[in-house]
């Protein structure tokens, strides 16, 4: 079942670096995107955020450091543990994406506005490539090997 689609795709270089933005990005299982700063991470491997949100705090895609930008997908109805399919890879959300003080760096009051809206973590269950447009979708745990 489709629930959303990937807008744009950022990978972070290093640590306070700007976001490059890309069209591809490969992930690797239980390792994260391949050239991102976070790869290697147990739990904060990928950032996940809705354009929606970034529009309703009149930012741009990339400014909150999100890896994956992704449109019409209530990332606050997905509970910790879910997995999202997007082609041949999956992703296990870990949880939510607690915001900062690097926000403030982009407007005062951002931290504590954005708090609960940042996103999802998650992490990677089978690798494979990502594309711009590739469309999301929730696992069922009717789908699941375990």
């Amino acid at each position: 079942m489709k629930i959303g689609t990937v807008d744009h795709l950022f990978v972070k270089p290093g640590h306070r670096e700007d976001m490059i933005p890309v069209e591809t990005i490969q992930v690797v299982q239980h390792k994260g995107i391949e050239g991102d700063a976070s790869f290697g991470r147990s739990k904060r491997q990928i950032l996940i955020i809705s354009h929606e949100v970034i529009e309703a705090y009149g930012l741009m895609p990339g400014d909150l450091r999100e890896n994956i930008t992704v449109s019409q997908l209530d990332l606050s109805a997905i509970p910790t543990e879910a997995r999202l399919s997007i082609g041949d890879v999956v992703l296990e959300v870990t949880g939510d994406c607690n915001p900062c003080d690097r926000l403030e760096e982009l407007r005062v009051g951002l931290m504590d506005e954005i708090h609960g809206n940042r996103g999802i973590l998650a992490r990677v269950i089978e690798p494979g490539v990502i594309n711009v447009g590739q469309t999301i979708s929730q696992e069922t745990l009717e789908n699941r090997t375990i």
